[in-house]
């Protein structure tokens, strides 16, 4: 399991379980709301302010508004409806808070990132405040026109005996959670993973809206599955490459400071790799990269592969010695010059036709890879005169040929 694919799971389980946790033991969070957790209907405020800091720093404007909005839902939710004030239509309100909160949630994460000043960026205060300005404004009249609307439900709606969300808000909740799957996925996103999990709170936000702690353990979820996703993309951002999904340079500086006194270091480059890319663009090149990666992420006997820059990996073998490491990296040596690179046309269409076409033009790219190995030994002291060593056997494998492990 790659770091990547761990971070996912960290970004979806973590929100995930508190989820799981808090309805198991609703009845326990009750009983201490006016005991050792009598502050938390303050922590969604709190996390979403820090949320919406880190976002501004890495300009990330959907988590930034996101926040935003949960914490203009939360507000409204504390002055207009849980304290029920004479001069409000409470029904209006959590009416068309249980479509508008969700909605707005998953239409911000469908605009573009463009920065938080940016033009776009403001149009989306400007918007979002003129909104709540609006609705603010007409929970505080006798119109039930708009109540009608968020409360439509078709005939057969029957699920509103489990849940009071509305139809509009159900459906929206739904479809933006199948939406945030499909981008998590897709895209291996841990932003959207956050996301995921921040609406999956919201929905419990809103089921138990009814019981206001219990919905400001909610909203207090909601706020942390965003500031989590965060964090994590920012560790990623730091320590993973974004193309091979492979820890960067800087990760593999951290490991080398905890090897202990046996290990190996192999420094892996793809041959020729300039060639590929002056001859086929490098997009092509990308490709290629990504292709090694998957190849050296597979490799056996414990080793960890990390990018070191341009065409070079490095790979980790903690607690073996240089001749442990060869058998492994000579099955790699061998997968990767078995696997033939293809390149298709450009011509080549997206969908297969009805009728069959001339077979498109392809071109087969035989890509070989050369190893260079060292291990820490006495005339070796440091992990970097290993890797020094491990640099001076890949010129030599380089210098001899090509497509070969030098030791």
């Amino acid at each position: 399991m790659n770091l990547l694919t761990k971070r996912l799971l960290i970004a979806l389980g973590l929100p995930g379980l508190l989820i799981v946790l808090a309805y198991v033991f609703r009845n326990v969070l009750l009983a201490q709301q006016h005991g050792l957790l009598a502050q938390l209907p303050q922590l969604p405020y709190l996390i979403a302010i820090i949320g919406m800091l880190l976002s501004w720093g890495f300009k990330s404007a959907r988590d930034f508004y996101s926040l935003l909005i949960i914490g203009i839902a939360y507000m409204g939710l504390q002055s207009l409806f849980w304290q029920a004030p004479a001069n409000v239509n409470t029904s209006l309100f959590i009416a068309g808070l249980y479509f508008l909160l969700p909605f707005n949630l998953v239409f911000h994460n469908l605009l573009n990132d463009r920065g938080i000043l940016s033009s776009h960026g403001l149009w989306r205060l400007v918007a979002t405040c003129i909104q709540a300005t609006i609705f603010f404004w007409l929970v505080h009249q006798h119109d039930y026109h708009f109540e009608n609307f968020f409360n439509y439900s078709p005939a057969i709606w029957t699920i509103q005996r489990i849940t009071a969300i509305t139809f509009l808000g159900l459906i929206t909740i739904g479809g933006g959670m199948v939406l945030l799957a499909l981008q998590t996925f897709s895209h291996h996103s841990v932003l959207h993973a956050g996301r995921w999990a921040m609406l999956l709170s919201v929905l419990f936000a809103l089921h138990f809206v009814q019981t206001p702690w219990l919905s400001s353990v909610y909203f207090t979820i909601a706020t942390l599955a965003c500031l989590i996703a965060i964090v994590l993309n920012s560790y990623n951002l730091a320590y993973l490459d974004e193309l091979t999904h492979l820890p960067t340079r800087r990760a593999l500086k951290q490991h080398m400071n905890n090897l202990g006194r046996r290990y190996t270091l192999a420094i892996v480059d793809i041959d020729f790799f300039k060639k590929i890319n002056d001859n086929y663009g490098h997009d092509v090149g990308d490709q290629v990269l990504r292709m090694v990666a998957g190849q050296l992420r597979k490799v056996h006997g414990g080793g960890k592969a990390y990018r070191f820059g341009g065409e070079e990996f490095v790979i980790v073998f903690q607690g073996k010695d240089a001749a442990e490491a060869m058998l492994m990296l000579e099955s790699l040596r061998e997968r990767v010059a078995n696997q033939t690179f293809i390149q298709r046309s450009r011509l080549r269409p997206k969908n297969k036709p009805n009728r069959p076409h001339p077979r498109a033009k392809v071109q087969r790219i035989n890509l070989t890879i050369s190893i260079g190995v060292a291990e820490k030994s006495t005339h070796h002291d440091t992990a970097q005169d290993v890797l020094k060593s491990a640099d001076k056997a890949l010129y030599k494998a380089k210098r001899t040929g090509r497509n070969k492990v030098v030791a």
